[in-house]
Formats: C-alpha cells, sequence, structure tokens
C-alpha cells in the first residue's frame, strides 16, 4: 500500500507538468483589438471654423394709400318687405302714434285682489327605497366643475323639477316619482310609498319645512 501511494504522488505531479507543457506549446498572441481596421469605422478628425458674424439689415418700405370708398345707408337701393301675407300689399300700412303716458291708471294694491283659501292635503309616504348613487359625470368640452347626471346615476326617471332643504339635501321631482340625494344614497318615493302621482313637475317647501 506504501508503495502504491508512493507511486501515485509521483504520476500526479507529472501529469500535471505534461499537461501544463502542452498547452504553452499551443499558446498564440492574443489579436489586437479590432482583429483589422476596416472591421469597424475608425474615427476621424476634421477642423472646424464659426463662421463670421454677420449684420441683417431690415428694409421697411412705406405702403401706398388703399383706395378707399364713402358708404352711406341712405343710398342703399331699398326693397319692399314681404311679411309673408298670401297677397300682396298694395298700398302703406296704416299706422297711429302711441303714447305710454296716456294710457289710463288703475291704482294697484295686493289687498284688493280676491282672495281663496287653498286647499292642502298632507300625505305621510311610507319606508322610500334606497339605491346606491354612482358619480356625476363630467361632460365633454364643458366649463370647469360643470358635471352632469345620467341614466347611470340612480334617479327613478327624467329630471323634471329640483329643490334643496334646509339640511342641503336635493329633491328631484321625476318622471316616476320623487327621489332625495344625500351625496351617496337615493331614496326614492312612488307609488308603492303612498305618492298618488308618478309625474312631478315642481316641489316646494312651506313654513314649516314640509314638502
Amino acid at each position: 500500500m506504501k508503495q502504491i501511494k508512493g507511486l501515485w504522488a509521483i504520476k500526479v505531479p507529472l501529469l500535471f507538468l505534461i499537461i501544463l507543457f502542452a498547452a504553452c506549446n499551443n499558446y498564440k498572441e492574443a489579436p489586437p483589438f479590432p482583429y483589422t481596421e476596416n472591421e469597424y469605422a475608425q474615427p476621424k478628425t476634421k477642423s472646424f471654423e464659426f463662421s463670421k458674424s454677420d449684420t441683417l439689415q431690415w428694409v421697411t418700405s412705406k405702403l401706398k394709400t388703399l383706395p378707399s370708398k364713402k358708404f352711406s345707408w341712405d343710398k342703399l337701393t331699398s326693397t319692399p318687405i314681404d311679411i309673408g301675407l298670401p297677397y300682396k300689399l298694395k298700398g302703406p300700412l296704416t299706422s297711429k302714434p302711441f303714447n305710454w303716458d296716456s294710457l289710463p291708471s288703475t291704482p294697484f294694491s295686493l289687498e284688493n285682489l280676491p282672495k281663496q283659501d287653498l286647499k292642502i292635503k298632507v300625505s305621510v309616504l311610507g319606508e322610500p327605497k334606497t339605491v346606491k348613487a354612482t358619480n356625476a359625470i363630467v361632460p365633454p368640452q364643458s366649463s370647469r366643475g360643470v358635471m352632469q347626471i345620467d341614466a347611470n346615476f340612480g334617479l327613478p326617471g327624467t329630471v323634471y323639477c329640483s329643490i334643496k332643504d334646509k339640511n342641503g339635501m336635493l329633491w328631484f321631482g321625476t318622471s316616476n316619482g320623487i327621489a332625495r340625494y344625500d351625496s351617496e344614497n337615493i331614496e326614492i318615493y312612488g307609488e308603492d310609498q303612498g305618492l298618488n302621482t308618478s309625474n312631478v313637475y315642481s316641489l316646494l317647501f312651506d313654513t314649516k319645512g314640509r314638502l
């Protein structure tokens, strides 16, 4: 065993020297970079000088006076006006002088107007239908800050009128009942809530805050 280990101790360095000698024999000097001059474009140097400064001279010439003609409305040719009657006028229309001061005056007083008591019907509506409102859209080519409520906003129908209460809530009269908007949700009052009409064209609040 000791003889085998001794042989391996001699053979391994000898094998390494043989490989190193073979590699050194095949060594060639590395080619320059680039290998040939035409392989890559070589930089060229050219002399450059700024051109001499030059002065621009503006030459102005006087324009001739443009021809002008005097214009007068009175010299235009007149044409009779056709007001759309089925027959032509045979002569000029008759006219009479009018003066506001010559009209008879009548004293006016609100107390002298006829009075009649209004019949008001108060109805208490049921719980509204609540839906989530979407955001208002900005119309194309509109002014800054102008927003529009479209069909996807959540209102039950076409808006005919609107009013704001003392709490800042917006009420809308639509073609399918009344809707209240609180900047987040829409509460809808229709026939299911006891409203006896579908088309609401005007909204008013009385002195007691009732709609």
